[in-house]
């Protein structure tokens, strides 16, 4: 039942003018605990994506990042930002959401991005990674060797991606794991429409 019959309703039956604005409040609660509970089961299939690549694959971080430009569509004339939203660690490693807040990228970033825009996902090694780079100091500070990098969603205003990395070289098992892990966070946020 739609919201405007349920206010004739109930107003009907009890009468009076607070009624319905008492009856308005009330559905509005309950439309916005609909939506928090939407909200915590898509961010809890997030992380139990990322969670099964830590728990299952020698993956020692899974992340979910964002870029951004400030607000706007992507634009030349506009710095690049990253930023972690969801993170899942082994015990080996130190989390790296605080740090990773609206960093803006350098070249090195940017061509990555450009390559994952390109191939969807892809697996690297650190050490073929340029020397003093946002993205090799990041994995040689926490000790990664390996990373697999996919691509989630494009909107017009980000660009969500993901990554799996690991202080041990990936198995052919655990990469074939990591990329069904990849096309079901890209389920996720098609079914929750995650903007």
């Amino acid at each position: 039942m739609s919201e405007e019959i349920w206010v004739a309703v109930i107003s009907g039956l009890l009468g009076g003018s607070t009624i319905v604005e008492l009856t308005k409040l009330i559905l509005q609660n309950i439309k916005g605990k609909k939506r928090y509970t939407a909200v915590y089961e898509q961010t809890q299939s997030i992380y139990n994506i990322l969670q099964k690549g830590v728990n299952t694959t020698s993956t020692d971080r899974g992340l979910v990042l964002k870029t951004t430009n400030g607000g706007g569509p992507p634009k030349i004339d506009s710095p690049l930002y990253i930023t972690v939203i969801h993170e899942q660690n082994s015990p080996r490693i130190e989390s790296t959401q605080q740090r990773y807040n609206g960093v803006q990228v350098d070249r090195e970033y940017i061509d990555m991005l450009f390559k994952l825009s390109r191939e969807n996902m892809f697996f690297g090694k650190v050490e073929d990674l340029r020397e003093n780079t946002l993205l090799r100091v990041a994995y040689e500070s926490a000790g990664i060797k390996e990373y697999f990098i996919y691509l989630i969603k494009e909107s017009s205003k980000s660009y969500w991606f993901g990554s799996f990395s690991s202080t041990q070289s990936f198995t052919d098992e655990e990469k074939l794991t990591l990329k069904a892990l990849a096309i079901d966070m890209r389920r996720i946020f098609r079914l929750y429409k995650i903007q």
